[in-house]
Parts: structure tokens; sequence; C-alpha cells
């Protein structure tokens, strides 16, 4: 699975400092929730996902979101 985290950095960098907003699209499981009609930028970030550190001795999992 690609580590997608210096390519979505880069683009919020962008946007950041052009004062363009953003739409965060994932897999829309709480699409429901917050405002309906997001304007902006659409941010794809549907494939930056799985577990990327696990340390079971430490009971420590770091994680990206899910795929759906």
């Amino acid at each position: 699975m690609p580590c997608l985290a210096n390519e979505i950095a880069a683009t919020v960098e962008v946007a950041y400092s052009t004062q363009t907003p953003l739409n965060i699209l994932g897999a829309g499981t709480k699409s429901f929730l917050g405002q309906q009609d997001q304007d902006g930028e659409p941010l794809d970030v549907t494939g930056h996902y799985g577990i990327i550190e696990y340390d079971p001795a430490e009971l420590v999992l770091v994680a990206r979101p899910a795929q759906h």
C-alpha cells in the first residue's frame, strides 16, 4: 500500500498558501455529519489507509483510516 502522506501534505501546503479551501473526501461513511454542501478543491484521501506501526510489547498501534 502506498504512503500518500507527502503528496497529501504538499496539497494542503499549497492550498494553505493560496488560501484555497479543501473538501477532504474519504469513503463517505460519515458524510451525513457536518456541512452537507462542501465547497473547495476536492482532496481524495481514500488511498491513504493501513497500519503504519505495530509494537505488541508496548500495546501501540499507529494506523491510517480504514478502507471501505
